[in-house]
C-alpha cells in the first residue's frame, strides 16, 4: 500500500517497515529572480597546512549577483559582470558577456582581452543560499531583503 503526499510517500509493507522518501521540487525562474549578497567569502588558496582557508569579510560589501526576468544578470565580483543565466535542474548557470578587448593609446602595443566561461552556482535544497565556486574561492549567498 502506498500514501503519497506532495514530496512525500509512504511505504507500508506486510512487515510493516515504513520507508519515507523526498523529492526535491524543481527549481522555478520565480525562486531565483531578485539580488543576492554574500553572507561569506573563503580564499582556500593556501596550500600550507599551517594556513586554513581565510575568510574574506573585506569583500562582502561590494560582492552581489542581481537575477533578471528576462533571464539578465549583473554581478559585481571583482569586476562587474553581465550576461545571461539560466536554470539547470538545481543549478543557475551564468553565461557571462564577454567584454570588447581593450587598447591602449594609439601606437602603445597594449591589447586585453578577458574570457569569462560558464559558471554554475548551486542552490541549497531550502532555496535560502546560492554557492559560487571559482578557483579556490567560496562564496554564499543570500537574498537581499
Amino acid at each position: 500500500m502506498i500514501f503519497a503526499v506532495k514530496g512525500f510517500s509512504l511505504l507500508l509493507g506486510s512487515a510493516m517497515i515504513v520507508s519515507v522518501a523526498h523529492t526535491a521540487e524543481k527549481l522555478t525562474d520565480k525562486q531565483v529572480i531578485g539580488t543576492w549578497e554574500a553572507i561569506k567569502i573563503v580564499d582556500s588558496s593556501s596550500t600550507d597546512k599551517n594556513h586554513p582557508p581565510i575568510d574574506r569579510k573585506d569583500l562582502l560589501a561590494s560582492y552581489s549577483i542581481q537575477f533578471k526576468p528576462n533571464h539578465r544578470f549583473f554581478a559585481q565580483f571583482s569586476v562587474p559582470l553581465e550576461g545571461s543565466w539560466k536554470l539547470k535542474g538545481q543549478t543557475i548557470m551564468i553565461l557571462p558577456d564577454n567584454p570588447k578587448p581593450e587598447t591602449g593609446p594609439q601606437g602603445s602595443g597594449f591589447s586585453m582581452s578577458i574570457t569569462f566561461s560558464p559558471s554554475p552556482i548551486s542552490v541549497s535544497p531550502d532555496r535560502k543560499t546560492l554557492t559560487r565556486r571559482v578557483e579556490t574561492q567560496t562564496e554564499t549567498y543570500r537574498r537581499k531583503a
